[in-house]
């Protein structure tokens, strides 16, 4: 999926490219890449984008996770700051 994160205003925005076969997503958020000490595991139905009020100076490994019947993909990565 085509991954891309902005951050303005305090407000943080993730969106991604749809999936095909993709019933839905899981999106992370971490300190570190790979890590979510940020924002847990969560799932987002068959949304495509995501948004977050931050503080100022934030920065985030965001992971967007596509899942069908057969499970989820490797992630697409992007760093937010």
């Amino acid at each position: 999926a085509d991954l891309t994160a902005s951050l303005a205003n305090g407000f943080a925005r993730v969106r991604w490219s749809a999936v095909n076969g993709a019933t839905r997503y899981l999106i992370q958020a971490g300190s570190t890449p790979g890590s979510a000490d940020l924002f847990p595991l969560t799932d987002l139905g068959a949304l495509t984008e995501a948004g977050a009020s931050t503080g100022l100076g934030f920065t985030a490994w965001i992971r967007v996770f596509a899942v069908n019947a057969c499970g989820s993909s490797v992630p697409a990565d992007v760093l937010l700051q």
